[in-house]
């Protein structure tokens, strides 16, 4: 039976389904890709760029409700899907001759749906011919390697479904015709023009990328007047000056604030080079302070923020600069808290990434004893949010956070109620130029 005749006669609301069901894995692998297809199109949208999700279905994994174009083969999905105001608009039509003008999104989605193309290069093609200059591909694929636990999960799917229930979609391997590694889509991608921006794997059952049109302007804001930036340091005279002047350079209009906290002369000279030639850039005097450190440094900064944003970065140069424009977007879209989470740090040994790895199981596990949810990374010490609903939250619970300590965000994390909505930003992390990691790795001392 030709597998396009089967998808067609799917139910409308089979992708909803897939949450609803009794196998916990299955549950929670629709669940995962719906949250970072949709955290990745919230780090890139602003009003007025076009969203296109190739092979929408019902476009589950919107649930913010984003302007988004639909296109999918079957009709009742897509309905289903604009009924439920995830889609704005859609088009029944097959995916390698959708019929729309050549350059004409900016973001693009392709979320499980090139396993099912026999011919991956002519959708690539007709993707990269849709997509505007700079406009980014969010792109999710099944992991399948020949031993990894996709495949026998899989197997047994089609079995219950297709041969026990008799359902025809399942025997015809819901579709999949293609299996795919991290490189054999970098190698697709590539040869079609695309240029990767991101990738990362979770637990070796699906893969993630971002892929980019090159050849466009950057699609940053134009004024940040509404956002601070805190940036909090200690000493750290070679990398600060040059931190500053990107942060004004690409977020102009943007407050930013950098406690105070024991600094050198000569780290306090460089910021006040910066501060005289813009004035907002502001030194929190926090040397009279009888508490010290990271966390009772960005928490005098936020009771200073009078914008409707604030993020928290560091002076290291670890995070990535150009995540605050996406942590920023996600903010300006119904998020209270948005957390970048890790998905690679450059020059990391063994034993940093161990110690990395069970201060992540403890604090997550505490989290889960308190019934409070939890994002990707709790220790990137990489955020932002809402400065009302950040100041609501800790409120006068100074005590509640380990003043003298580095986690200020995983003590956020304990406090925060279930009002506020979360997100989390996909980053690969930089190497610290200098020593200053906070976990010691006596086998590279350049970390």
């Amino acid at each position: 039976m030709e597998i396009l005749s089967v998808y067609k006669d799917v139910k409308s609301d089979f992708y909803d389904q897939q949450l609803r069901s009794k196998n916990p894995f299955r549950r929670w692998f629709h669940f995962n890709r719906y949250r970072v297809i949709n955290s990745f199109i919230k780090s890139y949208y602003n009003p007025g760029l076009r969203i296109v999700d190739m092979g929408a279905g019902s476009c589950a994994w919107n649930k913010d409700r984003l302007p988004v174009y639909g296109v999918d083969c079957n009709e009742k999905l897509l309905i289903f899907g604009k009924d439920k105001n995830r889609l704005m608009q859609y088009k029944v039509a097959p995916l390698h001759d959708t019929g729309f003008a050549s350059n004409f999104f900016d973001i693009m989605v392709g979320a499980e749906i090139l396993e099912h193309m026999e011919d991956v290069d002519i959708v690539l093609q007709e993707a990269y011919r849709i997509l505007n200059k700079n406009g980014i591909f969010a792109i999710s694929v099944p992991y399948n390697k020949k031993f990894g636990l996709w495949n026998p999960l899989f197997a047994l799917q089609i079995i219950y479904h297709g041969y026990i229930k008799d359902n025809d979609y399942y025997k015809n391997r819901c579709g999949h015709v293609k299996y795919f590694s991290p490189a054999y889509l970098n190698d697709a991608l590539k040869r079609n023009g695309f240029e990767i921006e991101l990738q990362f794997t979770v637990l070796k059952f699906s893969i993630f990328t971002i892929a980019r049109k090159g050849g466009g302007l950057s699609q940053l804001r134009s004024n940040y007047s509404d956002l601070t930036i805190i940036v909090p340091v200690k000493n750290e005279i070679l990398n600060i000056a040059e931190i500053l002047k990107d942060l004004t350079q690409y977020y102009p209009g943007a407050k930013i604030i950098v406690p105070d906290d024991e600094l050198t002369d000569l780290t306090t000279k460089a910021i006040e080079s910066i501060s005289h030639e813009n004035k907002n850039i502001e030194i929190l005097d926090r040397k009279n302070e009888k508490i010290k450190g990271l966390t009772a440094s960005v928490l005098d900064a936020i009771d200073q923020v009078k914008t409707k944003y604030f993020i928290v970065t560091d002076g290291y140069g670890q995070h990535p600069i150009k995540a605050v424009n996406k942590i920023y977007n996600q903010l300006k879209i119904n998020t209270s808290l948005s957390v970048v989470s890790r998905v690679g740090v450059s020059g990391w040994c063994w034993n940093k990434r161990l110690l990395f790895s069970l201060g992540s199981f403890l604090g997550k596990t505490i989290l889960f004893v308190r019934k409070k949810r939890i994002p990707v990374d709790i220790l990137s010490g990489y955020f932002g949010g809402e400065t009302a609903y950040w100041k609501k939250v800790a409120g006068n619970k100074r005590n509640c956070f380990s003043l003298a300590g580095h986690k200020v965000l995983f003590d956020f994390l304990k406090l925060r109620d279930s009002e506020g909505t979360f997100d989390c930003v996909y980053e690969n992390f930089n190497a610290r130029p200098l020593d200053s990691s906070k976990i010691s790795c006596k086998l590279n001392r350049n970390i």
